[in-house]
């Protein structure tokens, strides 16, 4: 199973930054969304994934609701900003992780980011984004990220899940002039780029 996982992970690249990638995994029909949510608060998430020390600083592993990823372009748009801002030293989350997932809130309110857009007891639909900064494969990590997450490994994310649209345009603030106008992700991606403005 962590090998379908692997091999169905979709990787993204970064414009300007040739050693940065994104490696995206989707689990579906995941049950233990308590269990998780504690690990990934406590640090066993991390800890689990990437035993040694010295690795964490150029991997990053955020856990996200799938069915709150409007597309791969907001998607691309929290993990550069959140590269740039660590690079700037300006990140405004205490980590990389956390940094993507408020910035695909769109939002500076840390708190509702993760109650709204990462994993919770609820969460069935689990998209797991691997950054790393340096290009070097953490070995079993795919294993160890199957056997974390559970569930069943999936191919394209949005294919896949039924993401809530309207909870969505409701959160961004989406009008039905900018829906006629362009999709739910890159209204999502103009917001997630103009939160400092």
């Amino acid at each position: 199973a962590a090998a379908a996982a692997a091999a169905a992970a979709l990787k993204v690249t970064f414009p300007g930054m040739p050693d940065v990638t994104a490696r995206l995994f989707l689990y579906t029909g995941v049950s233990q969304g308590t269990k998780l949510q504690n690990d990934i608060r406590s640090g066993k998430a991390e800890q689990h994934l990437i035993p040694e020390v010295s690795r964490r600083d150029h991997l990053a592993v955020a856990f996200l609701d799938a069915r709150r990823v409007v597309g791969i372009t907001a998607l691309q748009a929290a993990v550069h900003k959140a590269v740039v801002d660590q690079r700037r030293n300006a990140l405004v989350t205490r980590s990389l992780a956390s940094e993507v997932l408020c910035n695909l809130s769109g939002t500076k309110q840390v708190v509702q980011s993760f109650a709204e857009f990462g994993v919770r007891q609820d969460s069935e639909d689990v998209l797991v984004c691997v950054l790393n900064l340096n290009g070097v494969e953490v070995e079993g990590f795919d294993e160890r990220l199957h056997e974390l997450v559970g569930g069943t490994p999936r191919g394209s994310v949005w294919d896949v899940v039924k993401v809530d649209e309207a909870r969505l345009r409701k959160w961004y603030k989406i009008t039905d002039e900018e829906a006629k106008l362009s999709s739910l992700d890159v209204c999502a991606c103009c917001r997630i780029a103009c939160r400092d403005l």
